[in-house]
């Protein structure tokens, strides 16, 4: 369904500044379609497909924010709180750091874009569908 879409099976996106492109919400709306909605796949590129496909993909990628965070071993407000507070951190170890905050608040912002656009969904969008 996919490639026949134009879309890849194997994409990596970008995640930048809390935006989630049209791309990766095709990706998603296709990875939640129920048996009884793939007549309809062609629609993810332009619109939603049904109330509970957009749910399901609008989770699965809040989903998958919350377990690569869960993969970290201190949260982000421990990483910022180490960086504030430590001044013995070599170059080497203040860069990790700054990396590995940099890559939890990018994966915050995208769980409460994920949010923003579920109720601006419901509210401007849902109202045409089942």
């Amino acid at each position: 369904m996919l490639s026949s879409l134009g879309l890849p099976r194997d994409a990596m996106f970008l995640l930048k500044n809390g935006e989630i492109s049209q791309e990766l919400l095709a990706v998603l709306r296709v990875h939640s379609l129920t048996p009884s909605e793939f007549d309809r796949y062609p629609q993810v590129l332009t619109s939603p497909i049904s109330l509970s496909n957009e749910l399901k993909a609008y989770r699965r990628l809040g989903l998958m924010c919350a377990d690569a965070l869960a993969q970290y071993t201190t949260s982000l407000e421990d990483d910022e709180t180490a960086l504030k507070s430590s001044t013995e951190l070599s170059a080497h170890k203040r860069a990790a750091l700054v990396l590995r905050a940099s890559e939890k608040a990018v994966l915050r912002d995208v769980q409460h874009r994920v949010a923003d656009m579920w109720l601006t969904f419901l509210r401007d969008g849902a109202q045409n569908l089942q």
